[in-house]
């Protein structure tokens, strides 16, 4: 079973989206696919699902008031998809989000051993699952730590902006010193303009690469960016405006209902970098 934890050095930077995608990507490939919001400081994943009633949340679990299989959720026949698409929630109530943001060393090294036996169970019968992807808190922190020993991999997504840039390198720097996870980077959301030609992709690529050797002396693989998506951006608009007003409304997942979009076939390109399978 291949495992990676999407990281960012902060909120805002598409983290979920993307993890969120892949695991359709891969499902839809025909692999069986655990996603996991280990976000507990601001869960969003349950935004994008269309949930009969209130859910399990892995937090339940941790604390053993719910059984491992009642807080994993298959969403892989309702959704049309090839192979399994497992998802746990986390909590996102404000007391739930409270009790993390003041987790205690003894709390979170509980909280591994379970995340733990999710990761034990899941390779076998009946999941049989190919693929765990965890969608981590970002930052550095407790559950952070927890997220990336339970993953091989690491894929760090990154804005280009100065701070997010400079901030992440820090961030490389200072977990991946003890960690032997591999790691790896993608940019999102640049202007597409940036990105129209070959040739403009490959300067940013040298520019990138050349900026990561001088920064950081980590071994972190950068795969490449996705565009900025504006009509994703006025479609998520638009639904927090339902929200907020009490209608209905889902969050749009892109390699679901446009395939053929740029941030979909943008995305299949990194998958067939980020893993073997």
């Amino acid at each position: 079973m291949e495992s990676i934890a999407i990281h960012s050095h902060k909120g805002g930077v598409g983290k979920s989206t993307i993890a969120l995608n892949l695991a359709v990507i891969l499902s839809n490939e025909g692999k069986n696919v655990c996603l996991i919001d280990a976000d507990f400081h601001a869960p969003n994943l349950h935004t994008f699902f269309d949930m009969d009633e209130e859910p399990n949340y892995l937090n339940e679990y941790f604390d053993n008031a719910v059984s491992m299989d009642s807080c994993l959720y298959d969403f892989s026949e309702k959704m049309g998809l090839t192979g399994k698409l497992l998802v746990g929630f986390s909590d996102p109530t404000s007391k739930s989000i409270t009790r993390m943001l003041r987790l205690d060393g003894r709390t979170a090294t509980k909280m591994l051993k379970r995340l733990m036996s999710i990761k034990s169970v899941i390779r076998k019968d009946p999941y049989n699952i190919d693929v765990l992807i965890l969608d981590t808190t970002p930052g550095i922190g407790l559950t952070t730590i927890n997220s990336f020993i339970l993953t091989e991999n690491i894929l760090f997504i990154i804005k280009l902006s100065n701070a997010d840039m400079d901030g992440t390198t820090h961030m490389v720097e200072g977990l991946l010193e003890s960690l032997p996870n591999k790691s790896m980077m993608i940019a999102n959301q640049i202007p597409p303009d940036k990105i129209s030609t070959e040739e403009k992709r490959k300067d940013l690529n040298k520019l990138i690469m050349k900026d990561l050797r001088e920064r950081s002396e980590s071994d972190i693989e950068f795969l490449g960016w996705i565009a900025a998506d504006t009509e994703l951006l006025t479609i998520e608009f638009e639904n927090a405006i339902k929200s907020i007003k009490g209608e209905a409304s889902q969050r749009v997942i892109r390699t679901l209902d446009h395939p053929d979009h740029p941030f979909s076939t943008s995305l299949v390109d990194i998958r067939k970098k980020l893993f073997d399978i």
